[in-house]
């Protein structure tokens, strides 16, 4: 799974991407053409803020959205996605986190 870690290529994808929410998880999709990037392949990043809950509960916050992304099929072709953990994402099984992540992506046309 290729990984956005660049503080600039999220900044892009909060500019210029499209919003899908759920109260357990939020994903930002951007479309990305072949002339952005040299790589066809999708990206995706896992973002917990502060208001997510101290540092135990933001990695597993991160930790979910993560697995249930591979079970998902993340990331797509052509696609930057950024899944947001909200408040409630901590407190959620694995199961859970993973229908949430369907539902939104199922929204988005995926």
């Amino acid at each position: 799974m290729d990984v956005i870690k660049s503080k600039q290529d999220i900044e892009n994808i909060f500019k210029h991407g499209q919003w899908y929410n759920h109260p357990s998880v939020s994903i930002l999709i951007n479309k990305v053409g072949s002339n952005q990037r040299d790589q066809d392949t999708g990206r995706v990043a896992f973002i917990a803020g502060k208001k997510t809950g101290n540092a135990v509960d933001r990695n597993r916050a991160k930790r979910l959205m993560r697995e249930a992304a591979r079970l998902q099929g993340l990331p797509y072709q052509h696609y930057d996605i950024l899944l947001i953990a909200t408040k409630r994402t901590k407190n959620l099984t694995l199961n859970q986190v993973s229908e949430a992540l369907a539902k939104v992506l199922l929204r988005a046309g995926f």
